[in-house]
């Protein structure tokens, strides 16, 4: 027999409570099974670690000195165990509107299909405010064009641009158009939303005539603004695959600057598999892109 985990975990146990019957109870054991596992750790290093009296337990000077490194060791490893379990606790990844599109469920299966870390995917109205309260541990971003960045204390990796498209009710003569321009929006209302937005009026910044905008609180109220003519909405391409609506059509803007894609996540606090799940998901776009 070698020394055990079992005997370490018992010698710490003993130290701390000064008491087999505390000891025992603290590691969900009998006391005869204590009091068995502290002589067989004693016959193992040749040695007498603790004085046991009728009134009280007391460790000798050689048992204070191995508890001191036991303790040391049974800590680094329950930190080290602790680190790699949480791998197996499901990594919360959220997004909001699109998403990715028709990728997010591919991107998911693949990283499913090679990890032992679970995703659980949700999709908040606003992402920033899921970061900050830890509702999520990591989120797809996409930020309007001329908002700020990811704020400080956020880690943030990009995967990739993405155009913006017009969302256009098909009672709208606008929906007869195969492609739109900025300009041509901009007689328009346009429907944005007020929390996680991927455009704003900031896309007119530059140009004579600006849309009257439409605020909605989400990407539901969003749609149905559009569906009812009161606005053309302007969003990602992958809106187009996840929004689809029988009195929708999506048309490309020629003239939009692209939206940055990025993946992100709170420095303090987080999920161990964040880091890994982002190299995944940029390796997973860079071979997408070089498909033929």
């Amino acid at each position: 027999m070698s020394v055990e985990l079992r005997h370490l975990r018992a010698l710490v146990a003993i130290d701390q409570t000064a008491s087999f019957t505390v000891a025992a109870a603290l590691l969900g054991t009998t006391q005869p099974t204590l009091s068995r596992t502290i002589s067989q750790l004693e016959e193992l290093v040749g040695t007498t670690l603790v004085e046991r009296t009728t009134r009280s337990v007391v460790l000798t000077e050689r048992g204070m000195e191995f508890a001191v490194e036991a303790a040391s060791l049974v800590g680094r490893l329950d930190r080290l165990l602790e680190r790699f379990g949480d791998d197996r606790e499901p990594l919360r990844l959220g997004w909001a509107w699109a998403g990715l599109g028709k990728h997010t469920h591919g991107l998911i299966r693949e990283w499913q299909a090679t990890s032992q870390t679970p995703i659980d995917a949700s999709r908040p109205d606003d992402l920033d405010a899921a970061l900050a309260t830890a509702d999520i541990d990591i989120a797809i971003v996409k930020r309007a064009v001329g908002e700020p960045q990811a704020p400080e204390g956020r880690e943030c990796r990009p995967l990739f641009r993405e155009s913006l498209v017009a969302a256009v009710s098909v009672s709208n003569p606008l929906a007869a158009t195969p492609q739109l321009s900025l300009e041509q929006i901009a007689h328009s209302t346009v429907a944005l939303c007020s929390v996680s937005p991927t455009a704003s009026l900031r896309l007119w910044d530059d140009r004579p005539v600006a849309p009257r905008p439409l605020m909605a609180g989400n990407t539901d109220e969003w749609l149905v603004n559009v569906v009812l003519d009161k606005a053309v909405g302007v969003t990602s391409a992958a809106t187009s695959f996840t929004h689809s609506h029988p009195e929708v059509v999506y048309r490309e803007i020629v003239d939009s600057p692209e939206v940055d894609v990025t993946i992100e996540w709170n420095t303090r606090g987080a999920h161990s598999a964040c880091p890994r799940f982002a190299e995944f998901a940029q390796r997973y776009f860079r071979e997408l892109t070089a498909q033929p």
